[in-house]
């Protein structure tokens, strides 16, 4: 696109070659008229970027040439510059209301009419290029409408097709939390029963490899257990379903809570817990921040060797802060977690070996709680997981 096409309209020969010399050294095209009636031909043959408009001429005024201009069809926007010697507001004023943009008096300097022709140029090819995308997205959103209401019509299709079949599925649609309920619920009832009949047969049968086999069931139950778990708190967390009990609690009291529910595990594979704990009080929920601790430490004892330390630090570097390390001994995060750490599912080596769903859920609990988490390999082997915790009694 080059400089600019503009139209000079004045009846004095001797500006219009002042002009045009001017603009054209400047690479502009200039094209004039010395006549009203000349350049009314113009303006409804071609399009300009620009006029520049006298306003005194013998057979009509600028003035009334500018309105004949607002109501071409190829020039309606073109911006128009008045050239004038009339100083007086008034018919400034008068200029600007008949859809003139600007006004030069005369004597004029040359950079002055340059940057004003340059400026009111560029405006216009903005205005155009603004109006374009308008065009493009108006067309893109129609089109997406078209789309999403395709969609939405083979989506009442299968609906319709479906709704004989699933009709008592289909009412717990209405309330998406309360059907995440119901299948927790579900799940959970027949694993109760599956350990309630485990205990039974510990007690009726000594057998050690009987035993053993219902060990191994039970380590699977309660996988599958805390599976429904995590998806569940993951769906409210992410559909704002989730009402938080904000209170205060002390964080050694909560460790030392989780810590005995794993008591047995840390017995049988002789795993020492150190603790370097600074007493504190927070307010957060802590249930939720349980929840993600937890699972940290569950996963910390899975994978530390017999007869090796999980160290658990916890301070308070600021007054709104509390700061919580574990690290263990183990093999450390494989790459693929450290390279997808939040992500909900990461690939099919992991469905069988604490699989990413517990991280993910972590990662939304900080958020919720206006947290941090950073996941990190120790040089001297063994993986640190960091919360960064806020209370939130100081939020409103």
């Amino acid at each position: 696109m080059g400089p600019g096409k503009i139209l000079i309209v004045d009846d004095f020969k001797t500006n219009i070659l002042y002009l045009t010399r001017l603009l054209n050294n400047e690479g502009y095209e200039a094209i004039s008229a010395n006549s009203a009636d000349e350049a009314i031909k113009m303006i409804s043959a071609a399009e300009f970027d620009l006029i520049l408009l006298d306003i005194v001429m013998p057979d009509t005024d600028g003035y009334g040439l500018c309105e004949l201009i607002r109501k071409s069809t190829l020039n309606s926007s073109t911006p128009v510059i008045f050239i004038t010697s009339q100083k007086d507001e008034e018919s400034v004023l008068k200029g600007f209301e008949l859809g003139g943009q600007d006004y030069v008096i005369r004597p004029f300097s040359d950079s002055e009419l340059l940057a004003r022709v340059n400026t009111h140029i560029e405006l216009k090819r903005n205005r155009a290029r603004l109006k374009c995308l308008n065009e493009e997205l108006e067309k893109t959103v129609n089109n997406r409408t078209l789309e999403l209401k395709t969609a939405l019509a083979k989506l009442q299709v299968s609906y319709r097709n479906l709704k004989e079949a699933q009709k008592e599925l289909l009412r717990l649609d209405q309330a998406k939390e309360n059907f995440l309920r119901i299948i927790n619920h579900e799940i959970r009832t027949p694993l109760n029963g599956i350990i309630g009949f485990q205990e039974l047969i510990k007690a009726n049968f000594n057998d050690e490899k009987l035993n053993n086999y219902l060990e191994m069931m039970h380590i699977s139950v309660k996988r599958l257990e805390k599976f429904s778990m995590d998806a569940l708190l993951i769906t409210q967390l992410k559909d704002g379903m989730y009402k938080p009990k904000i209170a205060p609690f002390r964080m050694e009291n909560l460790i030392n809570k989780v810590l005995e529910q794993y008591s047995r595990r840390i017995y049988e594979e002789n795993i020492r817990i150190i603790l370097e704990i600074q007493e504190s009080e927070i307010h957060s929920d802590e249930q939720l921040f349980q929840f993600a601790f937890k699972s940290i430490l569950e996963n910390a004892i899975y994978h530390s060797p017999k007869n090796q330390p999980i160290i658990i630090k916890g301070n308070k570097p600021k007054e709104n802060y509390y700061q919580l390390q574990v690290l263990d001994k183990g093999k450390g995060f494989p790459s693929e977690i450290m390279n997808n750490k939040y992500k909900l599912f990461i690939n099919e080596d992991f469905t069988d070996n604490r699989p990413g769903l517990s991280l993910y859920a972590i990662n939304l609990i900080m958020r919720y709680l206006k947290g941090k988490l950073k996941l990190a390999n120790n040089s001297e082997g063994g993986a640190s997981v960091h919360f960064k915790i806020r209370s939130l009694a100081t939020l409103s």
